[in-house]
């Protein structure tokens, strides 16, 4: 009689083998997010991680760690951000030119995220905190928001930089704003400007993100699309000026 183990049996096995080190390189690479974040939800976020590599068919230890990597810059639904969309390609579209069994998938995504870190992250994130510094002001400043308006800020926010949205791309996104909003129950005027803001700072479907939990916490302790809204820019701003006092 021979001992069958389910596929799906395996695949479990092989994660809570790498678990343990894939939890680690996360508490080594930001040891005061992921403190924060707490042992729960970091295990949480490095299955997600796991299980979005395995899906893309990096298969190897290293690998996954790399896709987790990006996810913390990213936002953990990154492949479906149409600004990462040349990133996204490379991780779900192998090289045709490339030989049998060699994917150089995570060497040419490290190349691209460099290239994008070096434009928009810059050295200990400056170019990142100046960025958020100028949309945080503004965002402070202004006391009632609105889409039209916040489609407007947000690019601008990027100081010298040139980031230009196309008019599609401004309907995908107030789009996926408008959906994020409907799911958390915020009003249908500020809650989608909010929704916005996050969208573009947190990442696509950042209110399913496991890195930010407290999209969820916060609007969960109101009764009121009204309410929520509030609470949520509210601690929006706190979460700026935290990220910003480092």
């Amino acid at each position: 009689m021979s001992l069958r183990i389910a596929r799906e049996q395996i695949e479990n096995i092989r994660y809570q083998t790498h678990q343990p080190v894939l939890v680690a390189a996360m508490n080594r690479l930001d040891p005061h997010r992921f403190r924060g974040l707490g042992p729960a939800r970091t295990e949480v976020f490095v299955r997600h991680g796991w299980e979005t590599a395995q899906g893309l068919g990096l298969l190897y230890l290293n690998d996954a760690g790399y896709v987790l990597f990006l996810m913390t810059f990213l936002g953990s639904h990154f492949l479906g951000d149409f600004r990462y969309a040349d990133l996204a390609r490379i991780l779900q579209e192998p090289d045709p030119e490339e030989a049998p069994g060699f994917d150089t998938r995570i060497r040419r995504a490290r190349d691209a995220f460099i290239a994008l870190g070096e434009r928009m992250i810059g050295e200990k994130a400056a170019i990142y905190l100046a960025d958020l510094g100028r949309f945080s002001a503004w965002f402070a400043k202004t006391t009632r928001l609105d889409t039209e308006e916040m489609l407007e800020a947000l690019p601008r926010c990027h100081g010298g930089m040139e980031v230009r949205l196309t008019e599609p791309q401004k309907w995908m996104i107030l789009a996926e704003a408008q959906a994020s909003a409907y799911a958390l129950g915020l009003d249908q005027d500020e809650g989608d400007a909010v929704a916005l803001a996050l969208r573009w700072w947190l990442g696509f479907r950042f209110e399913e993100d496991p890195l930010f939990p407290w999209v969820r916490d916060v609007t969960g302790r109101e009764s009121d699309a009204g309410a929520r809204t509030r609470a949520l820019r509210d601690y929006a701003l706190r979460r700026m000026s935290a990220v910003m006092r480092g």
